[in-house]
């Protein structure tokens, strides 16, 4: 497996992390109703997912870090919200 350094959670210091392959279980988007009006989907898109060495939570397990982008569409929206484009 790859290896990056990157700065720890823990101590901010630099370390090395291992990059693990993605093996991706689903790929379910979120739909959220905000009190304004608008309701929103939101998906996670992942990028690439590292395990730090030699450093684990409180409970003993291993830390992750995930490089992500998120993906944002408004499914509706009050006209209230709204304002012409044209």
């Amino acid at each position: 497996m790859a290896k990056r350094t990157l700065p720890s959670p823990i101590t901010g210091k630099p370390v090395e992390a291992t990059l693990v392959e993605i093996k991706e279980i689903s790929e379910k988007p979120t739909v959220i109703s905000l009190a304004d009006g608008a309701v929103l989907r939101l998906k996670l898109d992942v990028i690439e997912v590292a395990r730090f060495e030699n450093e684990r939570d409180p409970e003993g397990n291993p830390i992750y870090n995930v490089r992500s982008g998120n993906i944002l569409a408004v499914l509706e929206a009050p006209e209230s919200l709204r304002k012409k484009t044209r």
